[in-house]
């Protein structure tokens, strides 16, 4: 028979009641005077009071003012001491101790490793080391090269001090233990690459856990300990100082194969140079009858997976069994398993491939989310539903989403970068948001007609992407559906699609054209932004507004239709633009957003219809823009042709109040300009280095000149200021250096 069992400390039993913890401290060790080069000590076993006392053939690396580790060995007169004498055994790197002299400080680290590096760097310095993910059981103490301990002195008289602290599991029972695994329940860092920081004013040793570092440590019982009806059996594990934020688990294998789950789910915190003991347990594995193996979950890991929520199977678990030579496990229940809830296999970063019974018919949100290592999945035919964030961040190259499956959920496959291939089943008939967004080798997929939405972000950031064919079902192309698509090349929009949502194309930088149907009568907000491949595009009639930076950075775009039932053109909708050579704006257009045509540098000339009311900023750094007719019915045109430099001449209607700030500013080819009796007020930087404007009128209605107007217009030769003008503002003539002659009215009362 089998056997299994499980543990759960509650608050009441666990090692999370303060008045059931002890924390006891350990020895700092002693000042030692120096034999032969260096002398050193060292911290390996305990004895019973908690001291730390030297073993046979301990070994030490020691920095000897200089960046070059030579290796130490311990005395045999100082074995079994809290004290000792180190001889050197080899030099570091070839080098002879009196090579270097480039610090002030000796550094030594106990336990040796020719890997271990030392840097300098202020008052302190830098060991990088690795902290062995297994530990070998001592009787009532801990393995040799398992308490990792750092000195610094100026002289060869040195002190170690601990870098770790350490866990004293107490268990009873009758079992014959051979491993014990310790792992916290927040994926807290326990073993693997560390930097080490020992500092020169006295401050206490610090140890910094590298990102990649294991999670679990692992005392190794080999042959098996026996364990104790009566008395409790101590096996301590060293760690680096860490707060168990969600508490711990202990994994307790007996010499059968058989594993015990020991759990506390409050905050524990292991402080360095201290132990933390835990209440005694009783260990008991209970004989549980054979499951048959069709019966179950089937998984290949590198370790045993930790399930953090065994509740979401919504039954009793039988056993979790694991073979470590073969990297199987089995987890079997109490009867047939119908579903696999939220979070179930959450975090499980070892978990290779798994096989789902075919009793399962949901899989439910966050399911298998972060397991970075599963590479295969089989998914039953008896599966209808696949929860949201089902499967984010797993490693698998391709899946097949059996035929039972209706629904998609929300991000079901976000950041599995390794996914290159998938099918989508004729069953599925949404496709949620963010499904597989981020899924950067994805190259190619198809979608069955039986899909009439595709949600927002769907495939956002899929970078491998190459084509792909909407079906005829879709109705909606959501918001940010193909952003950063950034190899995509062309694509087919069906008639049945009504909307293109904001950001659905943005960044697809190697799109080069795109057919959208009829039956589409809005495009969203920045839809096409940076599309910097694509040549051309037509509008279809049914259109009536382009928002936002629509077409915002298309640089290679060279020609455009706008339909004429489009009404409105959004804010810097076609700025950037560099190759669109001309434009029509239709009559039905009535309002021209801010900097619309913003930097589009090869228009030469633009036809702006008399529907139009407002060009504020439309035309800002077209460059090869040489004249445009504005029509009758615009009232506005603050900052309309800044920076429009090839620009020389142009007619103000005489239905604009007002020449907005900075609205001809840099227009250096300007020669002349006509500004008519409507205009009441000429704002800031207005002209301002209109380099070749020799003259200019000012009519009667003008009452006031903004700041900078005329600054740097170095053509202009005189100017007469009409009597309405009641104010010039700071530098408005600043820089005129042809300028002979002006007349300033008795009226004004503001001029500097």
């Amino acid at each position: 028979m089998k056997k299994s069992a499980l543990i759960m400390l509650t608050a009441a039993l666990a090692f999370t009641a303060c008045q059931e913890m002890e924390t006891t401290p350990l020895e700092e060790g002693n000042v030692l005077s120096a034999v032969i080069e260096q002398d050193d000590m060292t911290k390996t076993v305990m004895d019973d009071n908690n001291n730390i006392l030297w073993s046979e053939n301990d070994q030490i690396v020691a920095f000897m003012k200089s960046s070059y580790g030579h290796k130490y060995q311990v005395k045999p007169a100082f074995v079994g001491k809290s004290y000792a004498d180190f001889s050197r055994v080899t030099s570091g790197n070839g080098n002879d101790l009196s090579a270097g002299n480039e610090w002030e400080h000796n550094i030594a680290y106990y336990p040796y490793s020719e890997t271990i590096e030392c840097l300098k760097s202020g008052n302190h310095y830098a060991l990088d080391v690795v902290l062995p993910s297994e530990q070998t059981y001592v009787a009532e103490s801990f393995g040799n090269s398992a308490m990792a301990m750092v000195a610094v002195s100026e002289d060869n008289d040195i002190t170690f001090r601990n870098v770790l602290g350490g866990i004293k599991l107490q268990l009873k029972g009758s079992a014959t233990i051979t491993s014990i695994k310790v792992e916290g329940k927040n994926n807290e860092k326990l073993s693997g690459a560390a930097v080490v920081t020992a500092y020169t004013d006295g401050t206490k040793p610090s140890i910094t856990m590298s990102s990649d570092a294991s999670t679990s440590v692992t005392l190794n019982c080999f042959s098996g300990i026996q364990l104790k009806e009566q008395a409790a059996t101590e096996f301590v594990f060293t760690i680096p100082p860490v707060i168990f934020s969600k508490g711990f688990t202990v994994t307790v294998t007996d010499s059968e194969g058989d594993s015990l789950t020991i759990e506390t789910d409050e905050s524990n915190e292991v402080k360095r140079s201290s132990l933390l003991i835990m209440p005694e347990v009783e260990v008991a594995f209970e004989p549980q009858p054979d499951i048959p193996n069709n019966e179950g979950i089937r998984y290949t890991a590198t370790e045993k997976i930790t399930l953090y929520h065994p509740e979401a199977f919504e039954q009793e678990i039988i056993s979790h069994e694991y073979n470590s030579e073969t990297q199987q496990g089995v987890i079997t229940f109490g009867s047939a398993l119908t579903s696999i809830g939220d979070e179930a296999f959450h975090s499980c970063y070892s978990l290779q491939s798994i096989t789902i019974p075919d009793s399962v018919t949901s899989i439910g949100d966050y399911a298998f989310y972060g397991c970075e290592s599963l590479q295969s999945i089989t998914i039953p035919d008896s599966v209808t539903s696949i929860g949201d964030w089902a499967f984010s961040y797993c490693a698998q190259q391709s899946i097949i989403i059996p035929n039972s499956v209706t629904s998609i959920g929300i991000g079901a496959f976000f950041m599995c970068e390794s996914l290159q291939s998938i099918t989508i089943p004729d069953s599925v008939t949404s496709i949620g948001d963010e499904v597989f967004s981020n899924c950067e080798s994805l190259q190619s997929i198809t979608i069955p007609d039986s899909v009439t939405s595709i949600g927002d972000g769907a495939f956002f950031c899929c970078e491998s992407l190459l084509s792909i064919t909407i079906p005829d079902s879709v109705t909606s192309i959501g918001n940010e559906t193909f952003e950063y698509c950034k190899s995509l090349l062309i694509i087919t929009i069906p008639d049945s699609v009504t909307s293109i949502g904001v950001y659905a194309f943005h960044c697809c930088y190697s799109l080069q054209s795109i057919t959208i149907p009829d039956s589409v009568t809005s495009i969203g907000d920045r839809a096409f932004e940076s599309c910097r491949s694509l040549q051309s595009i037509i509008i279809p009639d049914n259109v009536t507004s382009i928002g936002d930076y629509a077409f915002y950075g298309c640089e290679s775009l060279q020609s455009i239709t706008i339909p004429d039932n489009v009404t409105s053109i959004g804010d810097y909708a076609f700025s950037g633009c560099e190759s669109l050579q001309s434009i029509i704006i239709p009559d039905s257009v009535t309002s021209i957003g801010d900097r619309a045509f913003d930097y589009c540098r090869s228009l030469q000339s633009i036809t702006i219809p008399n529907s139009v009311t407002s060009i504020d900023g439309a035309f800002s750094g077209c460059t090869s823009l040489q004249s445009i007719t504005i029509p009758n019915s615009v009232t506005s045109i603050d900052g309309a042709f800044s920076g429009c430099t090839s620009l020389q001449s142009i007619t103000i209607p005489d239905g604009v109040t007002s020449i907005g700030n900075e609205t001809f500013e840099y227009c250096e080819s300007l020669l002349i300009i006509t500004i008519p009796d409507s205009v009441t007020s000429i704002g800031d930087y207005a002209f301002h280095s209109c380099h070749s404007l020799q003259s200019i009128t000012i009519p009667n209605s003008v009452t006031s000149i903004g700041d900078w107007v005329f600054e740097g217009c170095r053509s202009l030769k005189s100017i007469t200021i009409p009597d309405s003008v009641t104010s010039i503002g700071d530098y408005a003539f600043s820089g005129c250096s042809s300028l002979q002659s002006i007349t300033i009215p008795a009226g004004v009362t503001n001029m500097t």
